[in-house]
């Protein structure tokens, strides 16, 4: 269930683009700000929407290394640390099945609380997006239809299904060695 952690090597998206303009942000990761309350974690997104985009619609997006593959529903929880009372907008886009399937539009979920880490969940099942969609792109607007007077920093992190969890998780004392193999004597002449 879990799409972007930045604790995990394996589901760290750290490669972010920005539109209308690649200069429209900047992305970087990033020791946790704030860790208390609900995220505690060492390492999260950083976003900045910049000043200078000309757009209330700036944004950025990834591509993820793997589908997203829906569970028992089409919720998507992300974690997000704002400096203000705004609204964050998700996107699901750039499917990967024949024929593709259509992107979600806009989702756009307002935060409550300014200063801390709040958990947003985002309900695609009122989008257009399709269960076998295999979508593998992310858009994020922060605070759409306005264009900050100032650069504006974010923070951001576990993003993920409801069915799952972005938590690590740990094998003990790791996998036990596989068993020596071994040759043995054909046991069939010509029937198996």
């Amino acid at each position: 269930g879990c799409l972007i952690n930045f604790d995990d090597a394996a589901f760290i998206s750290d490669s972010w683009r920005f539109f209308p303009a690649d200069n429209s942000g900047e992305f970087e990761l990033v020791d946790n700000p704030d860790p208390s309350g609900i995220n505690t974690t060492a390492k999260v997104g950083k976003a900045v929407e910049k000043s200078t985009g000309g757009q209330p619609w700036q944004g950025m997006f990834t591509d993820l290394p793997a589908d997203i593959v829906f569970g028992s529903d089409k919720i998507i929880k992300m974690k997000i640390w704002s400096p203000q009372v705004a609204t964050v907008t998700m996107k699901l886009e750039n499917s990967q099945s024949t024929p593709p399937g259509p992107g979600s539009g806009d989702l756009t979920v307002a935060n409550t609380k300014a200063n801390e880490w709040e958990e947003l969940s985002f309900d695609f099942a009122t989008t257009p997006i399709t269960d076998n969609g295999r979508y593998i792109r992310i858009t994020l607007i922060w605070d759409i239809n306005n264009i900050p007077a100032a650069d504006v920093t974010y923070y951001f992190d576990d993003i993920q299904l409801t069915a799952g969890e972005c938590a690590t998780s740990s094998i003990g004392s790791g996998p036990q060695r596989p068993g020596d193999l071994t040759i043995s004597p054909n046991p069939v002449i010509d029937q198996l």
